[in-house]
Parts: C-alpha cells; sequence; structure tokens
C-alpha cells in the first residue's frame, strides 16, 4: 500500500514581533540637518533583509506644505554606522513631518503622498523581502532634533520547504531537483501606510527551487530549501511536485516524481512577518514512477545456527 506523504506546516516565527530597534548612532551631525537610524532585524536567511544586508532604503516624507521632501531617496549606510544621502535637506521649526521607508529599492514600486502615505505596489513577489516603516515627527525643534529613527518590518510572508528521509530512504543517496508549488498563487499585493489592500482573484503563479539535484542529508536536519517572499493571502488548495532520485552510489534504485498538497488544517493563511517551513518526511513510497515500478529490498534470513557439536577430550595429569 502506497505511503502518503505527509507534509506539516510550521509557523517558525513572526518576524514583525521578532524585530529588534537598534539606534544608529550619527556622527558629526550638524544643527538643522534631518538625518536617519535604521533599525536592526533578525537574521533568518541570507536573502532576508537584516541587520548585515541592510545597506540601503528609499525615504519618502515632508510637512504639509511641503509634502515632498524626500520623494524616493536613496539612503546609504549600514546598522551600527553612520547613513547618508543627498542633497542634504533641512528641519523647519515647528513643522509636523510624515517620514515613510522601505527596502529594497527593486521590492517594490512607490507612491507618496503626505496625507495617504507610502503606497507599496509588488508584482511578481518571490525572489525579494520587502520591509517598511513609517514615522512621524510633530512639532519640530530644528536646533536639537534628532535622527529619524526607523523600525523596519517584514511585509512578505517567506515560506521555505523542509525535507527528511525515512528508513526506507536512510541507506541510499537521495537527491532532490526542480521544486514547485503554485498555480494558483497570488503574486501581486498593494500595501497603503504598511495596511495590505483586499487581494482578490485566485492568482495563477508558480515557484520553483532546487535548479540543479540536491543531496537530502541522513540526519534529523535533513534539507530545508531557499525561501521565498510571498504576498500574504489564503492558502487553498496549491500543490507541491519534487523530482526524487535515490541511488546507493553507483546504480539508481528509484527514480520518480514526489507530490502532496499543502496542508491548511493548521495553516490556513499567510500573514505578513511570518516565516512559514513546510516539512515533509520521504519514503521509498513516495516517489512515484511511470509506469509505476517496484523496488526490491536485499533481506536476510536465517536458516540456523551450528552448535559445537560433541566435544573432544584430552586428560590432564596434575602435577
Amino acid at each position: 500500500m502506497k505511503k502518503s506523504l505527509f507534509l506539516l506546516g510550521v509557523a517558525v516565527a513572526a518576524l514583525a514581533s521578532c524585530t529588534n530597534e537598534e539606534v544608529v548612532n550619527v556622527t558629526d551631525q550638524q544643527t538643522g540637518i534631518i538625518s536617519f537610524a535604521g533599525s536592526g532585524l533578525n537574521n533568518i536567511t541570507k536573502a532576508d533583509t537584516d541587520d548585515t544586508t541592510l545597506k540601503s532604503f528609499q525615504v519618502y516624507g515632508g510637512y504639509a506644505e511641503n509634502g515632498s521632501v524626500f520623494n524616493g531617496t536613496t539612503v546609504n549606510g549600514s546598522v551600527g554606522s553612520t547613513w547618508i544621502y543627498t542633497p542634504l535637506q533641512y528641519w523647519v521649526d515647528g513643522k509636523d513631518y510624515k517620514f515613510a521607508a522601505y527596502a529594497p529599492a527593486n521590492a517594490a514600486s512607490a507612491n507618496w503622498d503626505y496625507t495617504s502615505g507610502l503606497t507599496l505596489t509588488v508584482t511578481g513577489a518571490g525572489s525579494y523581502d520587502l520591509v517598511y516603516d513609517d514615522e512621524p515627527v510633530n512639532d519640530v525643534k530644528a536646533s536639537s532634533q534628532g535622527a529619524v529613527s526607523l523600525t523596519f518590518g517584514h511585509l512578505l510572508s517567506k515560506i521555505a520547504f523542509k525535507f527528511t528521509l525515512d528508513n526506507t530512504l536512510a541507506g541510499l543517496d537521495v537527491k532532490l531537483q526542480n521544486l514547485s508549488i503554485g498555480s494558483t498563487i497570488i503574486d501581486d499585493g498593494t500595501w497603503v501606510a504598511g495596511v495590505q489592500q483586499t487581494t482578490t482573484g485566485t492568482g495563477d503563479a508558480t515557484y520553483t527551487t532546487l535548479a540543479s539535484a540536491t543531496a537530502v542529508p541522513t540526519d534529523a536536519n535533513g534539507l530545508t530549501t531557499d525561501a521565498w517572499y510571498l504576498i500574504p493571502q489564503t492558502v487553498g488548495t496549491i500543490t507541491f511536485s519534487v523530482d526524487a532520485v535515490a541511488s546507493d552510489g553507483v546504480n539508481t534504485i528509484k527514480k520518480g516524481k514526489v507530490t502532496a498538497t499543502l496542508p491548511t488544517n493548521t495553516i490556513s493563511a499567510w500573514a505578513g512577518g511570518n516565516y512559514y517551513l513546510y516539512t515533509a518526511e520521504l519514503g521509498m513510497e513516495n516517489i512515484t514512477t511511470d509506469p509505476d515500478t517496484d523496488v526490491y529490498p536485499i533481506k536476510f534470513e536465517v536458516d540456523e545456527v551450528t552448535g559445537y557439536g560433541t566435544p573432544t577430550k584430552e586428560d590432564i595429569t596434575l602435577n
């Protein structure tokens, strides 16, 4: 009987709640210059925007009479160091400012309005993390005004897969390739002032990873794929497939596809700022072939354990 592939979806981390503010010291600040301080973001994977990878952000902002003092200005720097931009802008006493920023620049298109805030539009989500923050600065005192302190949060949902092997594959070399999910995933979305707008339609996006054959380690850590950064949405019916090859190191024992549908009993929707890890334990019977072929494990049986037989005797003469 074929064993079903068990996929378990786990919300590993609520990224938005894990961010920690780390104000950057702005050195040699001149009186009246508008300056910025970036925030720390917990590191999850190499593709995330975090303390290490945040090197620039786009900033928008101004006050009522001049709502676009900043209109997509690139601010460069790093967490723990000075952030710089050009040309410099200066505070106006007594004004109420609004600021909004996002990173990276190629993750979204942006439109700024002082009243409504920053509109971010993502087209074809998948490759880039997207972080955002907005901050008001009221009743400015130009001579003593500190840096605009930004604490970025993640707007997208992070999705990845983890595979381990059961005892039917533990003695073999197992490689996976061409993992694909989707055909019903929404990959476009819009946020206004950090709030996701209503998403309509079923979507038609498909995402792939494991472009080359990748071995699944036999330990409990298994293989975790690169992550996608997807539009927060109801999960619905999303299928997944991956090519699998099991060999003894010389010859292929079984080659085929592994397929499943993402479960929804625990995770029915992907929320912004959350990391979801779908885990699966692979068995030989999960690899389907066309035409269907069986594999035959090497078995052993014991017919008998022979006895020692009748002892050969020898007398000992004692001294």
